[in-house]
């Protein structure tokens, strides 16, 4: 789950492609897999694991965020 203010969550939506390449750059992005819940994550890893998810339908949509 999210361990940030929601003030310090990066505004700024970027695609999947995206996000992994500021992950491996070290610049934290957030993930929005509903209204209600939001990841922070740390790795390639994560990302993989959300989206095995969303194929699998337990997420219908996810929404990265990145400074």
């Amino acid at each position: 789950m999210l361990d940030l203010e929601f003030e310090k969550v990066p505004k700024k939506e970027v695609t999947e492609r995206k996000a992994r390449e500021q992950l491996t750059a070290g610049v934290p992005v957030v993930c929005k897999v509903t209204d209600r819940d939001w990841y922070e994550l740390y790795s390639e890893k994560e990302i993989n694991s959300l989206t095995n998810l969303a194929k699998q339908g337990v997420y219908t949509s996810l929404k990265f965020f990145a400074d």
